[in-house]
């Protein structure tokens, strides 16, 4: 049961900010001195205490019982014992003291043993009685009785004794109210004056409507606040508001009939009356009678003006209402734990997520739903949060009741309570699981090759990295072996890409066969492999390998139901001998890979310090591209890049092809590696992209205006110092406007270094030019910098175009790309489109802008326009 003492704190401020927290800290009363008045009279020790309107709603029944209580003690000099509902002794005043003879009053409860052991000159009197406690209870009213009480003297003493029961809003039981007065002759003219002045003194000062009637409902008297809701001045003669608008309201009169005709104290109601002013007034009854004797004489009628009351209590209600709906709708699964992270509180979007029952989850502990690795995460996440107060968001990773593994983001805060003392944890968390496994398969993918599931180039050099620390640590060797087919261009010529990649595929299992379980094997492009080997001491046991290696690829291969042969050549360089860094190591055992290919291919050849770089071949093709340069023989082919959806062209990408004076077309495979490895690609792609810019202007100024040229820049034409002067310059000669241009680098390049890329990117689409990202998803080694690279398209490599149809990860790669594009309003191109079926995938993804055979090979410059013209 609540306690039923009012904790009342008195304050001479002015500010109603500082009480109301003392209501939170136990006080059920804030009176600020400004908003008191009081009338005290001495010779009946009276005082009343009208409390200011800045009182807390909340706990208006109990605290409003509470303060009658507390008045009745101090005001009533006749003595008074109060019981709780269990018969305890709860508290006397003192005349109560003076007529029972107790100088030391209990400062807590006693029970009704307590009470007779302690005071045993008081187990036989009405204080004791139990018996006629229970009556009243019963009863439901006051009962009255007189009774003869010895005193410790044994003087003997006649008493009016009342027991009056009050109750709970419930109906039940709160306190029994024991008074004792002298059972005297009636009242001289004198008292009932004085007690008719205390009656007065205390209806004006509480803030509670007070009437009293008489059996034949007559007004008898009223209190200021009942006058004013009456609609009439307080001076008004009691018989003349009879017939009000109040009295006539239908809520009145049965409330006022059913206590005449019971004549018993009706439970406190709830009700709505029409007040003078035409406003309606939601206010909180008591009715309670009154006897002369056992004749009933009159009604009082108590009541509170709980409107405000009501009103922010169904805003409150509307507000939870409005809070319960957005967490029952939303996808996020909201919960509550209390500080051992037993749940209080979810919504249905957790039991989703976690697979369990609301029934089944409620009260269930964090580790029901994690392994031990994650249980101590989420641990650290809720501790984290204790500790500072600050909410913090995390990712965990769960496990759902059917035993399935599900990533969440979760972000978590930390519950107060009243004394501002962590009590819980809130949070929201949502389900990451198909946007982390995505996240993991470009991972994968910026990692290894999709085709063949190797290691890329990128993972083979952190590799040779960690063996050259390794090296260093132990003073060891270890040897680098680039393998090269010598015949598969061939066979993606006779028998198509789909056989060629299953060659590669067949080569790429051979190789993981053959070398140790320490050595590595990573597909570095095309038809190139590359071996690590860790560590290498003995030549014999290398030669044995390469010879192993040659032999594996020497043996006749078996696909779409053909037999041929693909022997390869390889290039050895050795750590530290040949190289002591990735970069120097991986050009020579290219060197040495293309000597071995120069001397019929089929061997394998250790780089060699005294080794001609400049073969025979090697110097007749640098040769013959410096002629090339000199006289212009590099010309450029356009493939278009369709929208599918239109039928219209989206843009086109330039291509290099070297034309010999002959007449015949160089491939650029033939050529463009040497050109890299030999730094000749910077002159070549400056007259590339110059030429581009001019062929774009020319279009533009023949009205042909196209959406965009892309131009590629190899990754050592990225890294040159004067990239940006140089496009500027030819941007300005030509009078090609930026717009028209698209720059397409690769993700490795992109990569190399980050901070150039930033800066160069941003200062190209500065200019107005756009930037593609080429072959994304085979090289790029984090996710984290794609949305600060300033790029405008991203281009779908056409190794997953050529799986897209019969590999399912493939496929869903693809679709993640293409996402990813979406959500950051960028364009996505996907080349390498050969077939009607590869067209038709791409565009049931999602992707309509595709490049590739199936619409056009690259075209020259009168040949594209003639084709811009049928698609015009």
């Amino acid at each position: 049961m609540s306690p039923i003492h009012p904790r009342i704190t008195t304050t001479g401020s002015r500010d109603k900010a500082w009480c109301l927290p003392q209501q939170g800290r136990g006080a059920q009363e804030t009176a600020q001195k400004t908003f008191w008045s009081a009338v005290y009279k001495k010779e009946s020790n009276a005082m009343v205490v009208r409390r200011g309107k800045s009182r807390s709603r909340g706990r208006f029944q109990t605290d409003l019982a509470n303060a009658r209580l507390h008045m009745l003690l101090k005001a009533c000099p006749d003595p008074v014992l109060i019981k709780d509902a269990e018969g305890f002794w709860y508290r006397m005043n003192q005349a109560a003291q003076r007529l029972f003879a107790i100088h030391s009053p209990q400062s807590s409860k006693l029970s009704p043993e307590e009470a007779r052991h302690r005071y045993p000159h008081l187990a036989e009197s009405f204080v004791c009685n139990r018996q006629e406690d229970e009556h009243a209870w019963q009863a439901h009213q006051t009962l009255s009785e007189q009774v003869v009480f010895w005193g410790p003297e044994q003087t003997p003493q006649r008493l009016q004794v009342q027991r009056t029961p009050y109750y709970y809003p419930d109906g039940s039981r709160w306190c029994l109210v024991i008074t004792a007065a002298p059972a005297a002759s009636p009242p001289s003219q004198g008292s009932l004056h004085q007690s008719l002045f205390e009656l007065e003194m205390i209806m004006e000062a509480t803030d509670t409507a007070v009437w009293q009637f008489d059996a034949g409902q007559h007004l008898l008297r009223a209190n200021h606040i009942a006058w004013h809701w009456m609609g009439y001045p307080a001076s008004t003669p009691p018989e003349v508001p009879n017939t009000c608008l109040l009295f006539q309201s239908n809520p009145w009169q049965i409330g006022f009939q059913e206590v005449l005709r019971s004549q018993q104290t009706t439970r406190t109601s709830i009700e709505t009356w029409p007040l003078a002013s035409g406003a309606l007034l939601e206010v909180e009854v008591d009715r309670i009678p009154y006897r002369h004797g056992s004749t009933l004489a009159g009604i009082v009628v108590l009541a509170r003006d709980i409107t405000a009351y009501r009103e922010t209590a169904r805003a409150l209600a509307d507000s939870e209402e409005r809070y319960r709906t957005i967490l029952n709708e939303i996808q996020d699964g909201y919960f509550e734990v209390d500080l051992a992270g037993n749940l209080r509180f979810f919504n249905p979007a957790l039991s989703t997520i976690l697979g369990f029952t609301a029934q089944e989850l409620a009260g269930l502990n964090y580790r029901a739903y994690t392994n031990e690795d994650q249980a101590q995460l989420l641990y650290q996440s809720f501790h984290s949060v204790y500790r500072s107060r600050h909410s913090a968001m995390t990712e965990w990773q769960i496990i759902r009741k059917d035993g399935t593994p599900r990533y969440v983001n979760a972000t978590v805060s930390l519950i107060l309570n009243a004394d501002d003392q962590p009590a819980g944890f809130r949070g929201l968390v949502r389900d990451i699981t198909d946007h982390k496994q995505a996240e993991l398969e470009l991972r994968y993918l910026a990692h290894h090759d999709p085709l063949t599931a190797l290691p890329n180039r990128s993972q083979f050099i952190a590799e040779i990295q960690s063996a050259i620390a390794e090296s260093q640590d132990h003073q060891q060797s270890f040897a680098l072996l680039f393998v090269d087919l010598d015949r598969f261009k061939n066979v993606n010529d006779t028998l198509g890409h789909p056989a060629g990649d299953q060659l590669l595929q067949q080569v790429a299992d051979t190789l993981k066969k053959i070398i140790r379980q320490k050595d590595m094997v990573a597909r570095t492009g095309g038809d190139e492999f590359a071996v690590l080997l860790r560590p290498m001491t003995r030549a014999e046991d290398l030669s044995a390998i390469a010879a192993r290696i040659l032999e594996q690829l020497q043996k006749p291969w078996h696909i779409a139901g053909q037999e041929f042969r693909c022997p390869g050549s390889i290039g050895i360089a050795l750590y530290p001998h040949d190289g002591s860094d990735p970069d120097t190591l991986l050009k020579h055992a290219d060197v040495a890979m293309y000597r071995a290919k120069n001397l019929g291919g089929n061997r394998f050849v250790l780089y060699n310090a005294t080794m001609n770089r400049q073969s025979s071949d090697y110097v007749l093709l640098e040769s013959d591209l410096n002629q090339a340069l000199k006289q212009r023989q590099f010309i450029l082919h356009y493939q278009p890049q369709m929208n599918s959806q239109t039928g219209q062209i989206y843009g086109v990408e330039a291509l290099v092809r070297w034309q010999r004076p002959n007449g015949s077309l160089v491939p650029p495979n033939d050529f463009i590696p040497f050109a890299e490895h030999s730094g000749l690609i910077i002159p070549i792609g400056q007259q590339v992209f110059a030429e581009a810019c001019r062929q774009t202007a020319q279009w533009q100024a023949k009205g042909r205006p196209l959406h965009k040229v892309a131009i590629n820049l190899s990754a050592r034409q990225f890294q040159q110092p004067d990239l940006q002067a140089m496009i500027m310059q030819i941007l300005e000669t030509t009078g090609c406007p930026p717009q028209a241009v698209e720059i397409e680098i690769t993700e490795s390049a992109a990569m190399e270094n980050v901070a150039y890329t930033l800066r160069i990117l941003k200062a190209f689409r500065d200019m107005g030019m756009s930037i593609a990202l080429d072959d994304f998803g085979t090289g790029f080694s984090s996710l984290r910098y794609l949305k600060e690279f300033p790029i405008t398209s991203l281009k779908i490599d056409q190794s997953f175009v050529h799986d897209v149809l019969y590999e399912t990860k493939s496929r869903a790669i693809v679709k993640t790309v293409i996402e990813l594009a979406n959500n950051l309003g960028v364009a996505v191109i996907a080349e390498g489109a050969e077939t009607q079926e590869q067209v038709n995938a791409l565009q049931d993804l999602g992707c309509s802008v595709i490049q590739g055979y199936y619409f056009s090979r690259p075209l020259p410059a009168d040949a594209l326009e003639h084709f811009m013209n049928r698609y015009r």
